[in-house]
């Protein structure tokens, strides 16, 4: 291939017109890139083979208009052919329309409807798990309160009687005192 290539590059300084000739069923794949930079300055046809074989909707089709037109040049622009707008009936567009709103509901009801029940039954067993330890926190504090009322409770007769004894031993300390202050 080397060697093909440099015989080729050493024929193409001799020549004035080149003819490339392309695979129709691969035309950009077939052109010889390492070859492109010789190709530009000179004149080319380019031939394409095998037109036959070839996908039409693959295969562009060029329109080729002259520019500039010199003794050993000529300036072109290539441009595809411009696309006609096909007119559709009102009735095929509408059914169009009705295809396309359909199968987005169809997408709703098979992606997106189960992936709101997860998110939705994610969230309300969340909310659950958060009520029931709001619950049990309330209950501690409850049960918490309850116990110190009920401790207090207990103690309620022990601490009355002790108030009891000291109210008796001050009086009786106080009515001792009276009787000194009396005699003196």
């Amino acid at each position: 291939m080397a060697a093909a290539s440099c015989a080729i590059r050493d024929r193409l300084k001799q020549a004035n017109l080149v003819v490339e000739v392309y695979d129709a069923r691969i035309p950009m794949s077939s052109a010889n890139q390492d070859l492109q930079s010789h190709l530009s300055a000179k004149r080319r046809v380019i031939a394409i083979n095998k037109k036959d074989l070839a996908n039409p909707n693959i295969m562009p089709v060029y329109y080729v208009k002259v520019l500039e037109k010199g003794d050993t040049y000529e300036i072109i622009e290539r441009s595809f052919p411009k696309k006609q707008k096909v007119k559709k009936d009102p009735s095929v567009i509408e059914r169009e329309e009705m295809e396309k709103i359909g199968e987005v509901w169809v997408n709703i009801v098979r992606r997106d409807m189960p992936k709101h029940h997860r998110n939705f039954t994610a969230f309300h067993r969340k909310q659950l798990i958060d009520a029931k330890r709001v619950s049990e926190n309330c209950q501690r504090e409850v049960k918490l309160k309850v116990s110190r009322s009920l401790k207090l409770m207990k103690g309620a007769p022990i601490r009355t009687r002790k108030i009891a004894r000291d109210m008796l031993l001050f009086w009786k300390r106080v009515d001792k005192e009276m009787v000194t202050f009396k005699n003196f």
